[in-house]
């Protein structure tokens, strides 16, 4: 009498795992603007906005930052040094202030 020898795929417990597809990661469009509305931004600051005052930056002030939402020390100091040049406080905290003179920068370069 022969043996039954299942396969591992009929097993319970064992097998292949059923993964999903991989997605693409979802890409970022910069709308063209910096951020706006009552948006206060500082150092450690993780989201969306972030990148939209990263891309705004590396436009307006050629600050070749990574756009990566991630509001770290490079930004800080990008932010600063366009704050310098737009002769607005210097603070490294992006709020309504550098909002204008930031939105403005953009909008004479177009």
């Amino acid at each position: 009498m022969r043996r039954k020898v299942r396969d591992a795929s009929v097993v319970a417990g064992y097998g292949r795992p059923k993964y999903a597809k991989p997605s693409a990661p979802k890409t970022y469009k910069w709308n063209g603007k910096a951020p706006t509305g009552a948006v206060v931004l500082n150092n450690g600051d993780k989201r969306n906005s972030v990148k939209d005052l990263q891309s705004a930056l590396n436009k307006a002030n050629n600050a070749r930052l990574v756009v990566d939402g991630d509001f770290g020390d490079k930004t800080e100091k990008a932010l600063r040094a366009f704050q310098r040049k737009a002769k607005i406080t210097v603070d490294g905290e992006y709020g309504k202030q550098s909002a204008r003179a930031l939105q403005k920068a953009l909008d004479g370069m177009k």
